[in-house]
């Protein structure tokens, strides 16, 4: 009962913070530290040391560095606050020392929140700014020529249109498993380690594609909700009569519905992720394509802990049984890019149409399933 209370308390939070972009970043810090939790979970899964027969749980708390991903992560409060009371006490700290811990871990996972949040936006938007910046553009010029009638550069809109849609198709087979990878190693530089995460995307090529269909159908709900309000203005044409008040509820109350929805799908993505990285990851290491060294600091102690660090002794194969191998995963990697190809080429073509429907240009330099879980940029009927 108690983790019932929990989970829907966090998730309430998580609700009301997706309400404004600002409180929306704690989201994504705290949606990356759950990713954490996540990846070592998935390892402790794959364990088949001493450490399989422990609980997660109990695994977890055994350790320091591993003890505040024991829980789902908090909003405020530090997870392991009993645990940093009781080592205070066993230090023989005085009255003043356990205060000091105490008003410090109050406030622990807020900053762990705000501090993987910013990191987590700094290199996503990194990656994909450029992109969205080039939409916004291709955007203003197509409306600049439908006003102003330029004929002559009336190309210049779909041709950038164009281009930021294919680089949009090839980061993304890129970003998903590169921001799995910046929450579990916790610092933002490891979502710009290229050759690993290719070297994942490329030996999971099923897996991969898998994450990018969870992406087309949650962004097919997004767009669903920014279309919506135009939908009913069109067929509800007394909502235009109806008195201020009643007007300002509907539409708070339409924005909440969008915050729990983008929440919801954002977390879910993110876990997604999160294990089919660890699980990647963990099969490269053991067949000896990913060195130990390749890895965090943090990823290689948490490895060493459940005893998965050291590669897995495989039997010899002959030289034509190799090149069957090779062959085979080569078929099977084109079998399955050129459908996520397709699929992140039909979630860019969802942003174009919602956009059409229902245009701001916040939307385009931010999604809520890629950068932050926000959508209060909509325009409510009858307008807003």
């Amino acid at each position: 009962m108690t983790r019932i209370i929990a989970f829907v308390w966090k998730a309430l939070v998580g609700i009301a913070l997706c309400l404004t972009p600002l409180t929306a970043v704690l989201v994504v810090g705290w949606t990356s530290r759950a990713m954490q939790r996540a990846v070592l979970q998935a390892w402790h899964a794959e364990n088949g040391g001493d450490t399989d027969r422990v609980p997660y749980r109990a695994f977890a708390r055994g350790t320091f560095a591993t003890r505040r991903l024991a829980p789902w992560p908090n909003w405020f409060i530090a997870e392991d606050l009993g645990q940093r009371m009781g080592d205070s006490k066993a230090a023989g700290g005085g009255v003043l020392r356990r205060l000091f811990v105490l008003a410090v871990s109050l406030l622990t996972a807020l900053w762990s929140n705000m501090r993987m949040g910013f990191l987590t936006l700094f290199a996503t938007w990194a990656a994909t700014a450029p992109i969205m910046i080039l939409w916004l553009l291709s955007w203003w010029g197509g409306w600049e020529n439908s006003f102003n009638k330029g004929y002559e550069q009336a190309w210049v809109g779909p041709i950038v249109g164009l281009i930021a849609t294919l680089m949009f198709i090839a980061f993304m087979t890129y970003v998903p498993l590169a921001q799995a990878r910046l929450a579990s190693a916790g610092t933002w530089r490891a979502f710009f380690d290229y050759k690993l995460i290719r070297t994942l995307v490329a030996g999971n090529p099923f897996a991969v594609l898998k994450l990018t269909i969870y992406f087309v159908f949650a962004g097919l709900v997004i767009a669903a909700l920014r279309v919506a309000p135009l939908a009913a203005g069109n067929t509800m044409e007394s909502i235009a009569t109806w008195p201020e008040e009643r007007l300002m509820a509907l539409k708070f109350g339409y924005y909440v519905l969008c915050a729990a929805v983008a929440f919801a799908l954002f977390v879910v993505l993110r876990l997604a992720a999160a294990r089919i990285y660890a699980r990647a990851l963990l099969k490269a290491v053991r067949s000896g394509r990913l060195k130990a060294d390749r890895l965090s600091d943090t990823e290689r102690d948490y490895l060493a802990a459940l005893k998965l660090l050291e590669p897995v002794a495989k039997e010899g194969r002959g030289v034509m049984a190799r090149a069957a191998l090779s062959t085979g995963r080569g078929m099977m990697r084109l079998a399955a890019a050129a459908p996520a190809l397709i699929l992140w080429f039909v979630f860019a073509a969802q942003i174009y149409i919602a956009q059409f429907f229902n245009h701001d240009w916040f939307a385009w330099v931010n999604h809520p399933l890629i950068q932050v879980p926000w959508m209060m940029a909509l325009r409510l009927w009858p307008a807003g």
